[in-house]
């Protein structure tokens, strides 16, 4: 069951490999060759090992001490006289000839190795400078992989650190912060606006815990593809019972008290379609079966990599299944919203904030949380100010969200020096 395999690695099942902190989410396929940042390696020595296992060139390792070494004997002295930059020139061995270490199949340790005893300056650094010089020779050198448990946090992380574009620059702390504010609990039924391709979503599902409902509105007719959710190796259960889509653009009609047969017109259009297909496919059926008669070559061309092509009848079919399966979906959604049994609703968003919220708000129970996150503050203050001023919500706050990220270690602890500047804005209220 779920829980069972939750906390091994399992193939087919999609892991976040993690080298010296740059991550990546892969899906385990068996006997399929994963390249990850210059390393080529099969999966398949890594099933039913446990999460936080590390590998090297595809093989489990224990020899991790190398990767974690601390030097703290009493390092904080003076090395301003150690720092004079020797300009490249205190390193002997050149680019060449780690290429033929390379070819001459020696480990990515033997290199290091030789890299310290061919570098002048290394005796002179402390050792918190060679910890340092190790360091970074190891990540550019060793192989080592961690294989980790796809959560919210390792899925933004990678998100924020490959294309922060795709996910409006959010940041799991911000992140944590929009569920506590939006009081996401079991049992919730939560509508979600985001345009972070799923992070946001994910979050939600994952702290749902398969109990309750995520409306989710999406722009445009189909909901689009959530690469991010995807990651996280919900169980089906999420996709069929607690995950329900719901166009953007359907909220002004459902407001209008439009009803969902109009919106969605179904049964008798398609009836109509589906008529006028069956007679061409029984057309398309003669043919077939004249040309059968005909040669038998028609059943070779069919079969591509010796798999059967789908004939255009079993297409429509999987056209209509995935077509009745979206109805189903939209429908529960809409009944959600229509009933005015929601929750909470958080909006993460590109598009302006405004409209979106100000339609929600109808539909939101009274004295429930929501809130609106925006990578700028300036759609935002116009927000609260529209909402002030319409006295529809109080204990209204904006707030900027901030995280300062510290390296800790013994008389070598201050902030990190690169770090991102701006976690975006966070408009959060109560409905009255």
């Amino acid at each position: 069951g779920m829980a069972s395999d939750a906390n091994f690695i399992s193939l087919n099942k999609t892991v976040i490999l993690d080298k010296n902190g740059i991550l990546k989410a892969v899906k385990l396929i068996p006997n399929k060759m994963i390249v990850f940042e210059k390393l080529r390696f099969k999966p398949d020595k890594a099933e039913g090992m446990n999460f936080g296992t590390i590998f090297k060139g595809g093989y489990i390792t224990t020899d991790v001490d190398s990767l974690d070494t601390h030097a703290d004997d009493a390092q904080g002295k003076d090395n301003r006289l150690s720092l004079i930059d020797t300009h490249g020139k205190s390193q002997s061995i050149k680019r060449e000839n780690i290429i033929e270490m390379k070819d001459e199949g020696f480990t990515g340790e033997e290199i290091v190795q030789r890299l310290v005893e061919n570098s002048a300056s290394f005796a002179d650094k402390t050792a918190f400078s060679q910890n340092k010089y190790l360091k970074k020779k190891k990540k550019k050198y060793l192989s080592y992989v961690r294989v980790h448990k796809p959560n919210a946090r390792l899925i933004t992380q990678l998100y924020q650190e490959r294309e922060p574009a795709k996910i409006c620059n959010i940041r799991i702390d911000t992140i944590s912060q929009i569920l506590t504010a939006a009081n996401i609990r079991h049992g919730a039924n939560v509508a979600v606006v985001e345009t972070c391709s799923g992070v946001v979503l994910g979050a939600v599902l994952e702290r749902l815990g398969g109990n309750g409902c995520v409306v989710n509105l999406h722009n445009g007719e189909a909901p689009p593809n959530l690469f991010a959710v995807s990651h996280f190796n919900f169980p089906d259960s999420y996709w069929d019972d607690n995950l329900h889509s719901v166009p953007l653009h359907k909220l002004g009609p459902l407001l209008a008290k439009r009803s969902f047969e109009d919106e969605f017109p179904d049964e008798q259009t398609s009836k109509r379609k589906t008529s006028e297909i069956s007679e061409v496919t029984m057309d398309i059926g003669d043919a077939v079966d004249r040309q059968s008669n005909n040669c038998d070559a028609t059943k070779e061309e069919n079969k591509t990599h010796g798999k059967r092509k789908f004939t255009d009848e079993e297409k429509l079919a999987v056209r209509l299944e995935r077509r009745k399966n979206r109805l189903a979906h939209q429908k529960r959604g809409w009944d959600i919203l229509e009933g005015r049994k929601l929750d909470t609703f958080i909006v993460a968003c590109k598009f302006h904030p405004t409209p979106i919220v100000l339609c929600l708000l109808e539909l939101l129970q009274l004295s429930r949380p929501f809130v609106v996150y925006s990578e700028y503050k300036e759609p935002l203050m116009e927000l609260f100010v529209r909402l002030s001023v319409s006295g529809v919500a109080i204990n209204l706050q904006l707030c900027d969200t901030f995280i300062r990220q510290y390296q800790v270690l013994p008389e070598r602890t201050h902030p990190q020096v690169m770090m991102s500047s701006g976690g975006g804005f966070l408009l959060t209220g109560l409905k009255v």
